[in-house]
């Protein structure tokens, strides 16, 4: 079987979608999965990020795939792995539409507002119409809005759960919070693997995962906030 490739894209910087895409990958990893990361942004974040790691950097390859006919290639690419994770690039439309194609995740980090998710309207409705064009093929494809960067004790009101079916995509009961620790990760060349299984930061992106794979698989989801 290919990999599964679950891919995190925003137009919009500074929504933690390359922190969640390094952390998801080396914890996915580090359960003994056969894990790939694509750095799709030119800003080459998540490769710089490994070059800090030394010499072993995160133990699982960072591939640089940042043009649009290299994204082309992304499927082939990915076809000796258990999960290839894609961080995407902002303002890069183009690029999204291919990556999107051949994803069977496609997550959109947000911050939690409104008016955050509002503001990715026209990724929404991109894959928006994706889902409608695959409906009744046998190409499969799952989007979800993801939290990601909540304060301590944000609770998602019936704002968000309006703004996110207004456009159509469904949001992850899973999110992330903001912890000075995690800040601090990126210029040590380290991820929350590091922090400790008893770090809130692991367990939510565990849970992140294990999300994932069951919406991959087909199980059945409570409705999320």
């Amino acid at each position: 079987m290919s990999a599964y490739i679950a891919s995190l894209w925003n137009d919009k910087g500074g929504v933690g979608k390359t922190t969640v895409a390094v952390n998801m990958a080396t914890v996915a990893a580090a359960t003994g999965l056969k894990v790939a990361l694509v750095d799709a942004d030119p800003q080459r974040s998540a490769r710089d990020w490994q070059t800090l790691a030394g010499e072993e950097g995160f133990g699982f390859p960072v591939i640089g795939l940042d043009t649009l006919q290299q994204l082309k290639g992304l499927k082939e690419i990915s076809q000796p792995y258990d999960l290839v994770i894609v961080d995407g690039a902002p303002r890069a439309p183009e690029c999204a539409a291919t990556v999107l194609k051949q994803s069977d995740l496609f997550l959109i980090p947000v911050q939690p507002s409104a008016l955050d998710l509002l503001a990715t309207q026209h990724l929404a409705s991109t894959v928006v119409e994706r889902l409608e064009l695959i409906e009744g093929t046998d190409t499969k494809l799952e989007a979800r809005f993801l939290i990601t960067m909540a304060g301590k004790n944000t609770v998602l009101g019936r704002e968000i759960s309006n703004a996110a079916q207004e456009l159509g995509v469904p949001v992850m009961k899973s999110r992330t919070h903001r912890y000075e620790e995690v800040k601090k990760l990126v210029g040590r060349g380290e991820t929350v693997v590091d922090l400790g299984d008893d770090h809130p930061s692991k367990q939510e992106i565990a849970g992140i995962i294990n999300e994932a794979f069951a919406i991959l698989n087909g199980e059945k989801e409570q409705k999320s906030a």
